[in-house]
């Protein structure tokens, strides 16, 4: 089993554990933070993640603890999925969805299904479906067929 699968199934229980009292809910809440400290992932328990989720290269990934993440979401390194200034509104994203790696996705949006973000790409605003997106501030190149 690599280490983001590992991450994937503590994150999954300590999940589970936050409806849990605070003495027993920290034997799984620290340890899980703490694996996620070690190999640079931040992605709390509390975001809601659909079945599929990929991470490659796990390191510098920022996942908002709001956020909404479809299914058969791949995300790469230096990803940050961030929320507004004051951090409740988090971005929504559908499913199939490919981001690159050194994106930023920002604020209260939503990422359409079937959506290819492009590496370094800037995301500050809703994206369409099956759409390819790139630059800063994130433009849609095409849609796909």
């Amino acid at each position: 089993m690599d280490i983001v699968n590992f991450l994937l199934k503590m994150r999954n229980l300590s999940r589970k554990m936050l409806k849990y009292p605070p003495p027993v809910r920290c034997f799984f809440y620290i340890p899980y933070r703490l694996l996620c400290l070690l190999i640079g992932v931040d992605l709390p328990p509390q975001v809601m993640i659909g079945k599929g989720f990929r991470i490659s290269h796990p390191c510098g990934i920022v996942v908002n603890a709001n956020a909404i993440i479809g299914d058969n979401v791949w995300i790469r390194c230096n990803t940050c999925i961030g929320g507004d200034y004051n951090g409740e509104n988090a971005p929504i994203i559908g499913n199939n969805v490919n981001i690159g790696a050194n994106v930023c996705i920002i604020g209260n949006i939503r990422i359409g299904n079937n959506v290819d973000i492009g590496a370094g790409t800037v995301v500050v605003k809703d994206i369409p479906d099956n759409a390819i997106v790139v630059g800063n501030p994130g433009r849609i190149i095409k849609y796909k067929i």
